[in-house]
């Protein structure tokens, strides 16, 4: 049995295999074409032309969705099809589409067909194994539709039949309800009684106060900047006193706990509430335990962008100082000559002496000309090292206090440096000029040298102020190079310890591996990657020869040869002025209207921890809300401008509760995967390539990814776009001026939702 991963709608909560809507050409010659072992064992299943087709119809789709449909579920095309390609006549179609099974027929062509495909039918066995893997993947996952697809999964894996939906909405509603409970209660058994109640005020707004504690807890501390860095710091400390939820969540896995504190960042506080008590302290610990890494990873940030600043200032003095240094490196390149001249003459060796030591007396003395020569020979690696403490001195404090107060971690080859950090960041004033550091051998790369351990008479001591410059800026790269982690931190944390229970399943990993056709494991991968890369190497030689695209200019550098462009034909202005002249107008709800119509992307809306949405008319409330957010009109502007048919409170219960960025993402790759079946995109390309680029948008200063932009002079961040060639908007990412754009490139691989995935990516970034 292979049932086709394509045919579900992609993003979508749950992967339940079903028929495409609408049944294409290409679906149906890619689904419903027999092949010659199955026109040969048809024929030694049924007798009449009708029951051949009948059961070659049965079989194709269940080999498609994995499960037995009734007639009344299969569209006449199928048959229809499925008829022609066996060479029967329509009306013999017609007749099987009008017709409906026997009980013996309908239950003898099924088990034909399970012992062709060798799948067992659903049962207790079946059954069994669907229970088991949802119980086992709820201890990982809260929504229900994980729970499904992980047992449509397991069943399709294993050979067994599939069952209706209903069952294993059933069944997930079980699984997700006990793991759950018994979560809950374990968490909440490991809390003291002091720690519930303190978790119980944090819902209750004080007299004083305008909102409550954990309203507080889910907003922002604003933007990360050195401003605002007392009120991070302040916050940070808020949060380590009120109850600790590391050991109490240790047990539960990393993905879980950030589901609940999603889960309960879109509460207010009178719905948190509502919940029973076992579940509303455990979502606030996960709350809790989310808004510290958050605000780690703001800090983290922060370090790191300035450490940036650093190295950045410490290149541009490097720059000014070459470029101030030519007077003098022509002073000594003139000295050079001289005393050459001077050893070239006849002379007694006590003349050349004498003249060496007044032609060095003449350019300013022995110790002048070293002091400029160890100078020059200091930078000559444009290094830039030198310079740092330079740059260093205006962001001391900030930077200093950072490290302070990070709970940093590390692999054992960066312990060195870690407590080269804890002694330079813990020199109370009055400072000293040199630290005595004993139990550290290797923790600087060797260009630091020169300038921390500059004591000649103490191979130990090292110099304060280029040790705090030193460690803060190797802390930085030993950050980003996963060898120093923050502890407690979303991003910067050891991540293997937050790998989902699936990631260390031998038998999923296997099987994964193999439907990649990876047989090897990894190191199959590896050799499928080595050869698809050298195969694309390849092509790009024969292609940059056979059009001539890469030339030589006069000096015999590459350049890239400038394509001319073509004349806009007069047929093409002519096309363009009759599609304007038959597309109609609509306003933007009608076309948010029919496209919901068409898709049905408001599926992937609802809590997250239900697969109902469990409002009324929820399809019309979320076409509503994408039109008060998507316009930027808001709700309450909105609902002021929809005439009554919604209030504000309502649109922003619905965003608020039942959408989140993953929802929104799948709902954009269902309108991409309809419209990529019109003819007009066909036209323009056919999706095979893409192009990634990024635009400037002005923003708000006081946001985390704000800043001012050196090409464009503004402040905002950077739009990165991926774009098929077809003109259809893939991804996109907003990131921050100044992030390399190549880190982003492959995000179109690994993060587009949708079934339009060029294999080729065109961008203008190293």
């Amino acid at each position: 049995m292979t049932v086709d991963a394509r045919v579900p709608p992609s993003g979508s909560r749950i992967l339940y295999p079903n028929l495409p809507t609408p049944l294409t050409p290409t679906d149906l010659d890619r689904l419903f074409s027999p092949g010659y072992a199955d026109r040969q064992w048809v024929l030694t299943v049924a007798r009449t032309p009708r029951s051949q087709v009948a059961v070659l119809v049965q079989l194709l789709a269940f080999r498609a969705v994995g499960r037995f449909l009734t007639v009344e579920d299969i569209p006449a095309s199928v048959v229809e099809y499925v008829a022609r390609e066996f060479k029967v006549r329509a009306n013999t179609a017609v007749r099987l589409t009008n017709s409906k099974y026997s009980a013996r027929t309908w239950y003898r062509h099924q088990d034909v067909i399970l012992a062709y495909l060798g799948v067992m039918a659903w049962g207790d066995q079946a059954q069994q194994l669907a229970e088991s893997t949802m119980m086992k993947m709820a201890e990982a996952r809260t929504d229900p539709a994980d729970l499904i697809n992980a047992a449509v999964d397991a069943l399709v894996r294993h050979r067994f039949e599939l069952p209706a939906l209903i069952a294993l909405r059933r069944m997930a509603g079980t699984a997700h309800h006990a793991v759950n409970e018994r979560q809950w209660r374990q968490v909440c058994s490991q809390l003291k009684d002091s720690h519930r109640e303190e978790l119980e005020t944090l819902l209750v707004v004080a007299p004083d106060a305008r909102e409550s504690p954990f309203a507080q807890l889910c907003s922002g501390a604003g933007r990360a900047t050195r401003k605002n860095l007392k009120a991070l710091v302040e916050r940070y400390a808020w949060l380590l006193t009120l109850p600790d939820p590391t050991k109490p969540l240790e047990s539960i896995a990393n993905a879980k706990v950030l589901q609940w504190a999603n889960e309960a960042r879109r509460l207010k506080a009178p719905e948190l509430r509502a919940y029973g008590a076992i579940r509303r302290r455990t979502l606030l610990l996960a709350v809790i335990r989310e808004a510290r890494g958050r605000i780690l990873d703001e800090m983290t940030q922060m370090l790191l962008k300035l450490a940036r600043k650093i190295e950045w200032r410490s290149e541009e003095h490097l720059n000014d100082w070459h470029a101030g240094r030519h007077r003098q490196t022509d002073s000594l390149i003139l000295a050079l000559r001289d005393l050459l001249w001077a050893l070239g003459t006849e002379n007694a060796p006590i003349k050349k002496v004498a003249s060496l030591d007044a032609i060095v007396i003449t350019h300013g003395g022995r110790e002048a000309l070293e002091t400029a020569c160890a100078e020059h020979l200091r930078h000559e690696r444009r290094n830039w090292r030198p310079f740092a403490r330079q740059a260093f001195v205006p962001l001391r404090a900030p930077l200093m206090r950072l490290a302070n107060t990070l709970p940093l971690t590390g692999t054992p080859e960066a312990m060195d440096l870690l407590c080269l950090i804890a002694s330079a960041t813990f020199d109370d004033p009055p400072y000293s000029d040199y630290l005595r550091i004993t139990d550290v051998n290797d923790a600087l790369p060797q260009e630091w040298h020169a300038l921390v351990l500059d004591c000649e008479d103490d191979a130990f001591a090292y110099n304060r102020r280029q040790v705090e410059v030193a460690a803060v800026l190797e802390l930085a790269n030993a950050i980003k190079a996963g060898e120093i982690f923050v502890e407690g931190s979303l991003s910067y944390d050891q991540f293997w310890n937050r790998l989902p229970a699936e990631a260390a399943d031998p038998e999923a990993i296997a099987a994964y591996s193999i439907a990649r056709g990876w047989n090897a494991g990894a190191e199959g991968f590896v050799q499928t990657l080595r050869d698809s890369l050298a195969s694309e190497a390849a092509g790009l030689d024969a292609d940059v020869h056979q059009f001539g695209a890469v030339k030589r200019d006069k000096k015999n550098r590459l350049v890239i040869a400038r394509i001319r462009a073509l004349p806009i034909p007069a047929s093409a202005v002519e096309l363009e002025r009759q599609l304007m002249q038959r597309m109609p107008e609509r306003p933007v709800l009608a076309a948010l209207v029919n496209t919901e119509h068409w898709v049905r992307w408001g599926r992937h809306f609802g809590p997250p921890s239900r697969l109902s949405p469990q409002i009324k008319d929820a399809s019309g409330r979320y076409v509503l809300t994408a039109f008060a957010y998507g316009c930027g009109l808001g709700p309450t502007q909105a609902a002021r401008h929809l005439n009554g048919a919604v209030t504000a409170d309502q649109l922003g219960f619905v965003d608020r509760r039942h959408i989140d960025i993953a929802d929104l993402r799948a709902a954009s790759a269902d309108i991409i995967n309809q419209y990529a079946l019109y003819e007009l995109p066909r036209y323009w390309g056919s999706g095979e390539a893409a192009a990634a680029d990024g635009t400037h948008f002005r923003t708000y200063e006081a946001n985390l990814l704000a800043e001012h932009h050196i090409r464009y002079g503004k402040t905002g961040g950077i739009a990165y776009r991926h774009i098929a060639d077809n003109y259809i908007a893939l991804f996109s990412s907003f990131i921050a001026c100044g992030t390399y754009e190549a880190t982003y490139i492959l995000d179109a691989f690994h993060r587009n939702l949708s079934n339009t995935r060029p294999p080729r990516i065109h961008a203008d970034t190293h």
